[in-house]
């Protein structure tokens, strides 16, 4: 996936949350989802929301100033692995089907 496709990916997935209503949360690293089925969903997809409307597009500012391409492809897959958090979380938070995120994800023809 191109960092062009991803930065439009996550940037629809931020708009999907704002309708949502989803406030953004960033989970801390060893801050474990609540046991109850509520919070954790309100959890997942507000930490999904920060990694699409904070963590993606700030990866992808940095990557612009990168001057090796080594460095520029593994922040590349960096960026990726973000996405995919972001769109497992969205799954398993219900707004999302798998379907609907390989569908989103497929390149523009045309």
């Amino acid at each position: 996936m191109t960092l062009e496709k991803i930065k439009a990916v996550a940037e629809a997935h931020a708009q999907m949350l704002s309708n949502h209503g989803t406030r953004v949360r960033m989970m801390g690293d060893s801050e474990p989802f609540s046991d109850d089925p509520n919070i954790a969903r309100s959890q997942m997809l507000g930490h999904a929301y920060h990694l699409c409307l904070h963590s993606i597009p700030g990866l992808l500012r940095d990557t612009q100033k990168m001057a090796d391409a080594v460095s520029r492809e593994e922040h590349h897959g960096k960026i990726g692995r973000h996405l995919g958090s972001a769109q497992t979380l969205l799954w398993m938070g219900g707004l999302c089907t798998l379907s609907q995120l390989k569908n989103m994800n497929r390149p523009n023809t045309g």
